[in-house]
């Protein structure tokens, strides 16, 4: 456990009335009342990959695609993508090894406020002058003025969102490890 979590718990009866389940039945929740800031600097996980044997990098620019994968939602109507890009590094053998997305979006105000209030992916403010942008990042995303950004990043130094008020922009990437290819069912 985080020593600076302090963990609270919530006492709730039963939501049915089953004979078999005595209603007085407590439930502990364990709901996490603060989080830990990610340590200063952090960097994203290395993006560089010298392709392997039976490996290839596909890189697609489908912007809706792209939005419901990082943001787990669709884009509405306000939510205007300007830049987009997704990379896979593909093993014949074991299918993505890594994957890595990239976007520029003008949000929406549902959108802005879902990410900076709802906090869905539990990001956190992080010092500008410590963010350094992906060394393999495309060219506009590298031109993000970090000057007026307000820069969250979650706790595993992966997702990263800059928020820029002044031209209400808001750049996002992440990156991570793949998924294996299904050879046989169990």
């Amino acid at each position: 456990m985080n020593r600076s979590a302090r963990i609270t718990s919530a006492i709730a009866a039963p939501t049915h009335n089953h004979p078999d389940v005595l209603a007085a039945t407590p439930y502990v929740y364990l709901i996490p009342a603060c989080r830990k800031a990610p340590e200063q600097p952090t960097d994203p996980p290395p993006t560089e990959h010298p392709e392997a044997p039976g490996t290839t990098l596909q890189t697609t620019g489908d912007a809706q695609e792209i939005f419901r994968r990082a943001f787990w939602r669709e884009p509405s109507t306000a939510d205007q993508i300007l830049h987009a890009e997704r990379r896979e590094w593909i093993s014949e053998t074991d299918g993505v090894r890594r994957w890595q997305w990239f976007l520029c979006v003008k949000p929406g105000p549902e959108l802005a406020e879902w990410l900076r209030t709802e906090n869905p992916f539990l990001t956190l403010p992080i010092d500008p002058s410590t963010y350094q942008p992906p060394a393999t990042s495309p060219d506009w995303f590298a031109a993000a003025s970090t000057q007026t950004a307000e820069i969250h990043r979650n706790s595993d130094s992966g997702l990263t969102l800059l928020f820029d008020p002044k031209n209400n922009l808001l750049h996002a990437t992440d990156a991570g490890h793949g998924f294996r290819v299904v050879t046989s069912r169990p």
